[in-house]
């Protein structure tokens, strides 16, 4: 009976964290622990675990259900400056490119860039006939400045010129139409060529690099054509008349 009433008169306090959540004094969880067999002491486990288990649900309330939309908004720009950072440095603005595009083209349409790159078609088959990468070197200078050294054309009216503008138009639409199979065509009789002149069989070179230039000629056509049916270049400033 003494024991009974001790438990019974048990103090309870307030945590410093908890609120309303109360714990029971080490004397009062000891009294308890004496008389876990008895009919009084399992009623006084479940009302202390009834306490503990009340305070632990409000504590689980006063918690947040989820991070602030801001702070996962912040974190996520973090990451991607972070990834920015770590590549070094942006990809050129589209504009730039097609700037870049727009001058290599315009100088490329002067008639004597059209024509001696179009002449120039058989020197590709010297480096892989010699075996030299020298000559391999110097011709892979000149096809690459070959299109910028020089000047732009003062009109549009020659047929070499409107077949390099349309090329270019073309080249940015890409349509599925018959210059697409006459190019496929000119590239396969190229590497064909190649083939050849790697082998050092001269008659089957010639040939190939002969109807690579035909196929060349029709193409430039083609895209003469398509630049006067979309009435030129629609970037940049018009060619004088």
């Amino acid at each position: 009976m003494t024991s009974w009433l001790r438990s019974k008169s048990h103090t309870r306090r307030r945590t410093t964290t908890g609120g309303d959540r109360f714990q029971d004094t080490p004397r009062e969880v000891l009294s308890q622990h004496r008389h876990i067999g008895t009919p009084s002491g399992s009623r006084q486990m479940r009302a202390s675990t009834e306490v503990l288990g009340k305070g632990l649900s409000r504590t689980v309330e006063r918690q947040p259900a989820q991070r602030p939309a801001l702070v996962l908004a912040h974190q996520s720009s973090t990451l991607s400056d972070f990834g920015t950072r770590r590549h070094g440095r942006k990809e050129p603005p589209m504009e730039d490119w097609r700037k870049v595009k727009r001058a290599v083209f315009a100088r490329h349409s002067n008639p004597w860039s059209a024509w001696t790159r179009w002449a120039s078609t058989p020197l590709m088959l010297v480096p892989v006939w010699r075996r030299s990468g020298r000559d391999a070197a110097l011709v892979g200078v000149w096809m690459a400045v070959n299109p910028v050294i020089f000047g732009r054309p003062a009109h549009d009216r020659a047929w070499a010129t409107r077949a390099v503008l349309g090329e270019e138009q073309w080249i940015a639409e890409r349509p599925m139409d018959t210059a697409m199979a006459v190019n496929i065509g000119a590239t396969v009789a190229g590497l064909v060529a190649m083939v050849a002149a790697r082998r050092r069989r001269a008659m089957p070179a010639a040939a190939a690099t002969a109807l690579e230039m035909g196929l060349l000629m029709a193409y430039w056509e083609l895209m003469a054509r398509y630049h006067d049916r979309n009435g030129g270049v629609r970037e940049g400033p018009p060619h004088a008349a």
